[in-house]
């Protein structure tokens, strides 16, 4: 039930299911209750018919004559039977069409009736209306008969047969006609929530700056609220780096004053106290290069391209280790993207490509390979050269959780502990590992684990 679609189209076609079965069985019910009331009525009808044609006898008595209206009530096993009978249970008149016996019930007072159903001579259901009756003859004389006409049943239920069969038909195909428009009207009801979703990836990706306008009354106040807390985080986001920027020339400005005073003094701690100084400018580096890192894309903020950053980076390392003669090879696959401030990224491949440098001994290979995401792709980064390498037994410190600017692995220093640091606050992995090139290969994962 994650998804709004399901949550209203579940309980709305249950709720449509239960009316339409409902009103089904209404449907069902009304049409057998008034094919059985128009039985019961051609019963009576029949009745009627059946006294009319009765004529009187000396005796007196009632006797049937042979040439009825109905010719059914002749036919052997028509389906429609009937008999007048005494009080004594002495029979006046069966119809010819009955054959063998039938139990038609009780007797009856003059004016009752009812109605029942049995099973007819050919094991068919029958419906029986039953009525007594107390017949005034000539001679003032009166006596009671009890008159029941029966009917088969099978019209009756092949009707109500194909009616539920033809109920069931329209009734499915009307279901399913209004499921599929429910869900027409729910996804186009739904739509404007699809855009805010599409816009809200496309804002983090950095494919849009805000929300877009000419959403519905009920969602104008989310998204306007929305593009506010973009414009908010941007503005925060940069005056956070304005401050740690400044704060960061604040401090190391009295450092190098105090280092260079200390060089021209003659005071006998010089060496000690120039180590202490060095080493409190390392911890606020460190420390100001953790604090400035964002750890997440700015709403709205454009994606880096890794290529042309790694191009600048290479080409400012070349410079700088001119005098070793490395051949630093880029293998960068085709949008290699990275999701998050450029500063960041330069800050952590720098620092690998920086540290390769220096304990490569003549190469040095730099590789970006795109992953595949659910919401946008990942990227894997890896730096290797081909120096001594990092020790097996000290990979795990490397990795470990808490390393401070003054806890530094042989040869890696403050640089790789805040490459863990931003890799971390992007929810990314650092492995250390031997590369092919015979040192270290370090790669950096973002995005995705599988």
């Amino acid at each position: 039930m994650q998804s709004m679609s399901r949550r209203l189209l579940l309980p709305s076609t249950l709720l449509l299911v239960i009316f339409l079965g409902a009103a089904g069985v209404i449907l069902d019910t009304a049409f057998r209750e008034a094919g059985n009331q128009a039985l019961e009525d051609l019963l009576r009808v029949q009745i009627l018919t059946l006294l009319g044609a009765v004529v009187e006898v000396s005796g007196p008595t009632l006797v049937m004559p042979d040439d009825l209206t109905e010719a059914r009530f002749l036919s052997p096993g028509s389906g429609l039977y009937g008999e007048i009978v005494e009080p004594d249970g002495g029979r006046v008149w069966r119809s010819p069409s009955l054959l063998g016996s039938l139990d038609f019930g009780g007797w009856l007072d003059p004016g009752e009736s009812y109605t029942r159903r049995l099973e007819g001579p050919n094991n068919q259901l029958l419906m029986a209306l039953s009525m007594g009756i107390e017949w005034e003859f000539d001679n003032r004389e009166s006596r009671q008969y009890r008159l029941t006409v029966a009917h088969d049943m099978e019209s009756h239920l092949a009707q109500v047969a194909a009616f539920r069969k033809k109920l069931l038909t329209w009734f499915s195909g009307l279901i399913v006609f209004l499921l599929i428009a429910q869900a027409l009207v729910l996804r186009q009801g739904l739509q404007p929530l699809r855009q805010v979703e599409k816009e809200i990836a496309a804002i983090e990706s950095g494919e849009l700056s805000e929300l877009s306008s000419g959403y519905p009354r009920e969602l104008t106040g989310v998204t306007a609220n929305l593009n506010a807390l973009i414009v908010s985080e941007r503005g925060r986001l940069k005056r956070y780096r304005d401050t740690l920027d400044n704060l960061a020339h604040s401090l190391k400005t009295p450092l190098a004053a105090g280092t260079s005073l200390l060089e021209e003094s003659e005071t006998p701690d010089r060496e000690k106290l120039a180590r202490q100084l060095a080493r409190m400018r390392d911890i606020v580096d460190f420390q100001l290069k953790r604090a400035s890192v964002t750890g997440v894309s700015g709403l709205g903020q454009e994606p880096v391209d890794v290529r042309e950053t790694l191009h600048d980076l290479r080409e400012a390392l070349d410079k700088v280790y001119l005098h070793k003669g490395l051949e630093i090879e880029l293998e960068i696959a085709p949008r290699a993207k990275f999701f998050g401030a450029k500063d960041d990224l330069l800050e952590m491949m720098g620092n690998l490509m920086d540290n390769a440098c220096k304990w490569g001994h003549s190469k040095i290979r730099v590789t970006a390979n795109v992953l595949s995401g659910e919401k946008r792709p990942g990227l894997e980064l890896s730096v290797e050269d081909d120096g001594p390498g990092i020790p097996a037994d000290k990979r795990e410190d490397v990795l470990g959780k808490g390393v401070r600017g003054d806890e530094r692995m042989p040869g890696q220093g403050i640089g790789l502990a805040v490459v863990r640091e931003i890799t971390e606050l992007y929810s990314g992995r650092l492995n250390v590992a031997e590369s092919e090139l015979g040192g270290a290969r370090i790669s950096l994962r973002f995005g995705d684990f599988s």
